[in-house]
């Protein structure tokens, strides 16, 4: 995906999570601070679920999705040792503050990309082939074809 559309659905998850909890509370007073009750608020209602769903969609896409994350700025390229992979950095950045990295791991023969590093880095990354299929990024190894790291997930 690219940045700006990233940027995009950025924005309307957040405003989609803000508009809800507006609703919420709107929904709270209507019901239940309010003098005479005049029955259940259905528009208040709907409009909240209905940004609720899209902002829940957002979230769990953010989450657990590597295709929902924005393509990045290519950085440093690394062949392994022997020549059958290839390490491509990519830095992204947006309008919120936020500075990640996503290694994607590239098989030259078959040339299948799959990210296996995803981490909040605020220096430069430290990254180094070891084995002939070991990565070392950030002080973790990875194995290309087995291991990943994923911040969102995984946790530091």
């Amino acid at each position: 995906m690219n940045n700006t559309l990233f940027n995009l659905f950025v924005f309307i998850g957040l405003g989609s999570t803000l508009f809800t909890i507006v609703l919420l509370i709107a929904l709270f007073t209507i019901k239940y601070i309010r003098k005479k009750p005049k029955g259940f608020p259905k528009k208040v209602f709907v409009s909240m679920s209905i940004l609720g769903t899209v902002s829940a969609v957002f979230w769990s896409s953010w989450i657990v999705n590597p295709n929902f994350l924005p393509q990045g700025h290519p950085g440093q390229t690394l062949q392994s040792p022997n020549g059958d992979f290839k390490a491509q950095v990519y830095h992204m950045s947006g309008f919120i503050d936020y500075k990640n990295v996503r290694v994607d791991i590239i098989n030259n023969e078959t040339k299948k990309k799959e990210m296996i590093y995803y981490d909040y880095v605020d220096k430069a990354l430290d990254i180094m082939w070891v084995e002939e299929d070991t990565l070392k990024i950030e002080e973790k190894y990875l194995e290309v074809d087995r291991d990943k790291f994923d911040y969102r997930t995984q946790g530091t």
